[in-house]
């Protein structure tokens, strides 16, 4: 993946695994893959990421609306997107079912 630039998002919101997984907070990051002509934004901290799209605005919005604090229902989207994007079973306050006895 040919990336242009990475670019911290200062006015975005933090990743919401400040909450759900106890982290830091983090702002995103913005790259441009410049082979597709994409961008996305992530979190270096615990790796969640918006959807590849083709402009700026469109993955601003993106993460704007994933790490909303305050709202259940979107801790609940975000866990379980991040759950799809790395394999893993965490749960709403960051826990791994297989973990408790």
């Amino acid at each position: 993946m040919l990336i242009d630039k990475n670019e911290t998002i200062s006015d975005a919101p933090v990743c919401l695994c400040n909450v759900v997984l106890n982290t830091k907070k983090t702002l995103p990051t913005l790259r441009y893959n410049r082979a597709s002509n994409m961008y996305q934004l992530y979190c270096k901290t615990c790796g969640f990421k918006t959807h590849e799209r083709d402009n700026k605005q469109s993955v601003i919005t993106d993460w704007f609306y994933s790490n909303r604090a305050g709202d259940r229902h979107i801790r609940e989207c975000w866990v379980s997107r991040y759950n799809t994007q790395n394999g893993t079973a965490i749960t709403l306050m960051g826990t791994c079912p297989k973990s408790r006895s």
